[in-house]
């Protein structure tokens, strides 16, 4: 059995395990999904060559829809799962899984940067976002760093995090 958006658009705790979405924003996704897939075919293949003739559909495709499309990239992107298994999953081989991965990988990051939802990596950008939005969102992972000898420049580098622990223990 062949997962579609269809058999799950209905269920949606299948849909937010699947893909982290609720049908609204899944939907929303969608519409900017296809205009980001439609452009890009208009110029390229599948396999990213340039096109030479019109682009269309095949009625035989395995992701024929742009709701399915979408819940493939997805469902690789939150599950992480071995090729095979997406393979069997969505009824195709390991090797048009990648191909299906890389290229909706671009698309999907296309969508979102139409949409805005880019995550900001680096100082430039992230000051200009500040400039401009009234709400950030923050996601951030502490990580090690080889320990300076001189106190002073330790402390520049102590986030302070093991000491809140400590305190609300004691």
């Amino acid at each position: 059995m062949k997962l579609t958006y269809e058999k799950i658009k209905k269920k949606p705790k299948v849909l937010i395990s699947l893909t982290t979405l609720r049908q609204e924003e899944f939907e929303e996704l969608s519409e900017f999904f296809e205009q980001s897939w439609l452009n890009y075919m208009q110029q390229h293949t599948l396999e990213g060559k340039r096109r030479s003739r019109r682009a269309n559909v095949r009625s035989n495709s395995t992701l024929c829809t742009a709701e399915d499309r979408l819940l493939f990239i997805l469902y690789h992107l939150k599950g992480n799962s071995i090729q095979e298994l997406i393979g069997i999953t969505f009824e195709m081989t390991q090797t048009q899984v990648s191909v299906w991965i890389k290229l909706l990988s671009k698309i999907l990051r296309d969508a979102l940067d139409r949409q805005g939802f880019l995550p900001v990596r680096k100082t430039e950008q992230l000051k200009k976002a500040l400039e401009k939005e009234t709400t950030i969102v923050l996601d951030a992972t502490e990580r090690k760093i080889q320990r300076p000898t001189d106190y002073e420049v330790q402390k520049e580098y102590y986030s302070g995090k093991k000491r809140i622990i400590l305190s609300k223990i004691i």
